[in-house]
């Protein structure tokens, strides 16, 4: 579920790309080879966004993240697209790298979402949200806070 660029050299920067909720890694296909061609060695890892619980997919990206190519690199920068950049600020309160570089997120809903309070009170969340409803309210408990960091 993940795609990274197959030469390293220890110097090299690298980028992690997560896409955003119900998503796929194929959204975020362009941005990777637009970064290849700038010369960075990129993973851009998919996952299952609303199938699994938060602790779940976190253990996932870990082991997708350190098993590629981009985690050796000297720096390792992330950008995430929406829920894909809850899901970097969940993954770096648990495995932050000390060679982090700069994180990116793109229209990442930091507050929640107003779409997300609404299936909920429709009671449509878990059709629609499954396990990220919680990851995506405006109003998240404690243990959800804590889990992002």
């Amino acid at each position: 579920m993940h795609d990274t660029h197959a030469i390293m050299l220890p110097h090299t920067q690298s980028v992690i790309l997560l896409h955003g909720f119900g998503g796929h890694q194929v959204q975020t296909a362009l941005l990777a080879r637009r970064l290849r061609g700038a010369g960075y060695v990129v993973a851009n890892i998919g996952y299952p966004s609303w199938r699994w619980p938060l602790a779940r997919v976190i253990d996932h990206l870990h082991a997708r993240i350190i098993a590629s190519p981009a985690h050796a690199a000297k720096t390792v920068h992330c950008v995430g697209h929406s829920m894909g950049g809850l899901m970097l600020r969940a993954w770096l309160a648990r495995h932050r790298p000390d060679h982090l570089g700069r994180v990116v997120m793109l229209g990442t809903p930091n507050g929640g979402s107003e779409i997300a309070d609404l299936l909920y009170r429709l009671r449509l969340h878990p059709l629609i949200l499954n396990q990220a409803g919680a990851l995506l309210r405006t109003r998240r408990d404690a243990a959800m806070l804590a889990a992002l960091g």
